[in-house]
């Protein structure tokens, strides 16, 4: 029995050491366990504070991207802005120089475009298609090269209640070099034949050496100032000029055609002309005939003798 006490007791020592043993190796292990948790929450931790700046630095990097995308957008739409603004200008100019400059109000040719508006009412747009002739002959004529000057005579019809083109009528004929002279109003109403008969006022512009007279609808192709040209020509020794001094275009059943034609005013003429008109009654002693107008009978050494062909009246 006292040789086995100690083996008991032995045992016993054993079975504690091993159990202590044990339960040393579990705190280790949650020890470790425990220290693995706090380093990798440290790790996490760190980690975090780490790319939390990486992060910011990422978004403030992508910000300065679309800001400057957009700068450089900004940038190559106001330059594209530029170019085109650039084009516009170019063009303008190219246009503004095929056309010569406005023309002083005084006059610096020697000759003249002459072109009527009679019987203006502003509350009907009935003339309007014929101011609208006049710009484009004009500027048919500026693309030509004329240098000539261009003048409107331009008359209002009785009991109108102004007397003035709008501000956007006179500012596109100011643009266009067109001179315009007011005619005094009629105090009764206009007829047809009284407007035509307003185109005899060309023979007041003596300050021009030759003018031409357009109507309203004819449009010329090109400069006519070779016409001016011409007829202020000296005259040849042998052979008579081109082109008189007074350039009159025969129509189809009259000896002259009113929708255009040239004349050398000279001082006295529209004067003789009023007086015809007042008097009816010429040296001759011939009045007004139904036929041949005011002037007097045409005789057969003057040129203008008719006949008929074909039923169509030649001159």
């Amino acid at each position: 029995m006292m040789t086995q006490a100690p083996t008991k007791s032995r045992r016993c020592i054993a079975v504690v050491l091993i159990v202590a043993l044990g339960l040393l190796s579990t705190r280790s292990n949650m020890r470790i366990l425990t220290n693995s948790r706090i380093d990798d929450a440290s790790l996490n931790k760190t980690a975090t504070k780490t790319a939390s700046p990486v992060g910011s630095e990422m978004v403030v990097a992508e910000s300065d991207r679309m800001a400057a995308h957009v700068k450089a957008s900004s940038f190559s739409q106001q330059r594209e802005e530029e170019q085109q603004k650039q084009v516009n200008d170019t063009r303008t100019q190219e246009r503004n120089q095929s056309i010569p400059q406005q023309h002083q109000s005084q006059s610096q040719s020697r000759f003249a475009y002459l072109f009527l508006l009679g019987a203006v009412d502003p509350t009907d747009n009935g003339y309007r298609g014929y101011l609208l002739n006049t710009w484009i002959a004009a500027y048919l004529l500026r693309l030509g090269g004329s240098k000539a000057d261009i003048i409107l005579m331009l008359q209002f019809a009785n009991g109108t209640p102004k007397e003035e083109l709008t501000s956007l009528e006179q500012h596109i004929t100011a643009d266009l070099g067109i001179q315009i002279r007011m005619l005094s109003t009629p105090s009764v109403k206009m007829t047809f034949a009284s407007v035509v008969m307003e185109k005899l006022r060309i023979f007041q512009l003596t300050e021009y050496e030759r003018v031409i007279f357009f109507d309203g609808d004819a449009f010329p192709y090109c400069s006519m100032d070779y016409l001016f040209e011409e007829s202020v020509k000296p005259a040849p020794l042998t052979t008579k000029r081109i082109i008189m001094d007074n350039f009159i275009q025969n129509g189809r059943n009259s000896p002259m055609n009113a929708g255009m034609f040239m004349v050398k005013p000279e001082e006295g003429d529209w004067e003789q002309l009023q007086a015809i008109i007042r008097d009816r009654d010429l040296v001759n002693g011939t009045t007004f005939d139904t036929q041949y107008g005011w002037g007097h009978r045409i005789g057969n050494n003057e040129g203008w003798d008719s006949h008929r062909q074909s039923n169509q009246a030649h001159w």
